[in-house]
């Protein structure tokens, strides 16, 4: 009994998962007739991971990152809308999208996960999640 007691504490004790959730999203132009399926896409995502973090919670934390990009002169290419935010109620649904621009996909990809990679480089208990919703016209 006193082996199982001190089994089942040192399971609480266990250091949780670090969920580091990253979602990149095309915002050129080429996504325009696709506006309102991908801010239901990426909402969808942030639901299944609240939903994680809920179900999870003593086990895992999740992070959020939210990076859009699109290729106009103008504005910067690559935005960061969430940054490393824990998923709980204040990570708020995506809303700030309007397609314009073209598409500088390798870009956002490269400047995004070089940014996770030196958040989380020297956490043993990270893992990465990479969510990336573009279009291509033929």
């Amino acid at each position: 009994m006193k082996n199982e007691t001190a089994n089942s504490n040192h399971i609480q004790d266990a250091a949780k998962a670090h969920v580091f959730n990253l979602i990149i999203v095309d915002e050129s132009g080429s996504m325009g007739h696709l506006r309102q399926t991908t801010l239901s896409g990426v909402n969808e995502t942030i639901d299944t991971i609240r939903c994680a973090q809920q179900e999870y919670a003593d086990t895992q934390d999740h992070h959020l990152t939210l990076v859009t990009f699109s290729g106009v002169p103008s504005s910067p290419s690559v935005r960061t809308l969430i940054d490393c935010e824990p998923i709980g109620e204040s990570v708020e649904y995506f809303s700030e999208y309007m397609p314009h621009g073209n598409t500088p996909l390798y870009d956002a990809m490269g400047q995004s996960l070089v940014r996770l990679h030196d958040k989380i480089k020297d956490d043993l208990d990270a893992s990465a999640v990479v969510t990336i919703l573009t279009t291509k016209i033929e």
